[in-house]
C-alpha cells in the first residue's frame, strides 16, 4: 500500500513543480504569513503578479484574507476572470454594469471620498 500523500492543485489536479527559485533579498523582508500568500497569489495569477502591486496594498489585502478566513490568490483569481466574463458579455448592458462595478471598486478605494464630482444629484 502506498501511504506517499500527493499535493495537487485543487482545480487542475496537477502536481506542483518543486523545482527550487532563488528567493529574492525582497522578498525575504516580507514576513512570513505574506511571503507564502505571495506564492498562493502568484499559483493563480502567475509568477511576479505580486510584484506589480503596491508592497503596502498588497500585504494589506493579504492580511484581510487571513482575518477573514479567505482565499486568497482564488479570490483574486475569481475577481479578475469574473470581471472580464462580464465585461466581454455580448449583451451591451451587461459589460456596462460590469463597467459600473469596475467604478464602484475604484471610489471604494480612494482614499479621499469627496473628490467625486456629485455635480450630477
Amino acid at each position: 500500500m502506498n501511504n506517499v500523500l500527493k499535493f495537487t492543485h485543487p482545480d487542475t489536479k496537477e502536481e506542483p513543480d518543486f523545482v527550487e527559485e532563488p528567493i529574492h533579498q525582497e522578498e525575504l523582508k516580507r514576513p512570513l504569513p505574506i511571503q507564502l500568500l505571495a506564492q498562493d497569489v502568484e499559483s493563480h495569477m502567475g509568477k511576479g503578479f505580486s510584484d506589480t502591486l503596491p508592497r503596502e496594498i498588497f500585504e494589506s489585502f493579504c492580511l484581510r484574507t487571513i482575518e477573514r478566513n479567505e482565499p486568497t490568490g482564488l479570490m483574486l483569481a475569481v475577481l479578475v476572470s469574473n470581471f472580464m466574463k462580464a465585461y466581454a458579455d455580448p449583451d451591451p448592458e451587461i459589460a456596462e454594469k460590469a463597467m459600473e462595478a469596475f467604478d464602484y471598486l475604484t471610489y471604494l478605494a480612494l482614499d479621499d471620498k469627496s473628490v467625486i464630482d456629485d455635480s450630477d444629484q
